[in-house]
Order: C-alpha cells, then sequence, then structure tokens
C-alpha cells in the first residue's frame, strides 16, 4: 500500500482541527461524555439548516427558472 503524502498531511491537519475545535467549544471543563453528547447534537443542528438552506435555495431557483 502506497503512502500519499499530501492524503497523510491532511488526515493529521482534520484531525487537529476536528479536536482543536471540540477542546475550544465543548470541553472547558475537561473531556467528558457531556462535552462529547453536546458536540454531536450541535453537529446534527447544522447539518438540519445547511440542509433546510439548501432546500430553500433550490425552491426558489426552481420558481425563479
Amino acid at each position: 500500500m502506497k503512502i500519499d503524502k499530501f492524503g497523510l498531511g491532511s488526515l493529521i491537519i482534520g484531525a487537529l482541527i476536528v479536536v482543536s475545535m471540540l477542546e475550544f467549544f465543548f470541553m472547558e471543563n475537561g473531556w467528558t461524555m457531556g462535552g462529547l453528547i453536546n458536540a454531536v447534537i450541535v453537529t446534527i443542528q447544522g447539518a438540519i439548516v445547511l440542509a433546510g438552506i439548501f432546500l430553500f435555495v433550490i425552491g426558489i431557483l426552481l420558481l425563479w427558472l
């Protein structure tokens, strides 16, 4: 199996971003299960909002065109 340097670098940078955002926004009092659950809930809420915006834009485009 060949290891791509760019793939490995993006994997490491992505993991560092996720861990640092979790630490900064959800784990102020240490890494707890409650903090992880809050992070999952906020992620799901964000995905629902993005899906709603996406559907809204599609609706406007279908009405306009």
